[in-house]
Formats: structure tokens, C-alpha cells, sequence
């Protein structure tokens, strides 16, 4: 069996990473840029790429930077939730 691990891309800063404490509440915001991420019941919201230290300590990316910085594709899905883009 062969393991795999998730890297971040050439160019990211560890420093950014607005790490969240083991206790502390789900931000809003991409720990890493700072935009706001959607919320759970948002037809636009996509399983976020969360990461957490041995510590406890975690981190939540929004889309852009898990493209940007990990190389990570989203699949347009229907999640089962909200209205689909043919309801619109």
C-alpha cells in the first residue's frame, strides 16, 4: 500500500495560516486570505479543506486557496441541498 501525503504548492507562507486553537469556535473566514467562506446551508458551500496540527490547532481554506496553494479541484455536485442550478 502506498501513502500519500497532501502538500501545500511552491510559494506558500506557513506564517499566513491564521491557525484556530484546539477550544475556539469554526471562523468565518479562510484562515489563510481572509475571505469570508460560505456557510453550511449556502447553495454555493463546498466541503472546505480543514487541517489541524498534532497540537489541536486547526485551519479551514476557502476554494480559491485550495486551488491555488494545494492543487485541489472542486466537482460542480449537487449536495442535495438548496435549489439546483435548473430550479433557477
Amino acid at each position: 500500500m502506498t501513502q500519500h501525503y497532501l502538500q501545500p504548492l511552491p510559494g506558500w507562507d506557513w506564517a499566513k495560516v491564521n491557525w484556530g486553537g484546539p477550544d475556539d469556535p469554526r471562523a468565518e473566514n479562510c484562515y489563510y486570505c481572509g475571505v469570508k467562506l460560505p456557510d453550511i446551508d449556502d447553495p454555493r458551500y463546498e466541503i472546505p479543506l480543514i487541517i489541524w496540527t498534532k497540537a489541536g490547532h486547526c485551519a479551514e481554506f476557502c476554494i480559491a486557496c485550495q486551488a491555488q496553494w494545494w492543487g485541489l479541484e472542486v466537482a460542480s455536485v449537487d449536495r442535495g441541498f438548496g435549489p439546483s442550478d435548473a430550479d433557477a
